[in-house]
């Protein structure tokens, strides 16, 4: 895959954690009297923060030397999530 395609596709994988982040913060707000679900939505950001940095850092290593390592970095970002969530 060429580089301006791997730009475009982290356009779009970055685009779903910064909405879930954005999505879970509106939430929060939303329900201040629950805070077990306030906690929550703080540890699923930090989570989703992990997985902005894990696959920021696949996106510059790949642009300078193998454009499809992006793919791999957002599926290792997938594999923590998934572990730090449960």
């Amino acid at each position: 895959m060429s580089r301006l395609s791997q730009a475009a596709y982290f356009i779009v994988v970055l685009a779903v954690p910064l909405s879930n982040i954005m999505l879970d913060r509106l939430l929060g707000k939303a329900n201040v009297e629950d805070t077990a679900f306030v906690e929550e939505t703080k540890l699923v950001d930090k989570v989703m923060w992990y997985d902005i940095v894990i696959k920021a850092i696949g996106f510059m290593i790949s642009m300078i030397f193998y454009p499809s390592l992006t793919m791999i970095f957002v599926m290792l970002a997938g594999k923590i999530h998934k572990r730090r969530s449960v």
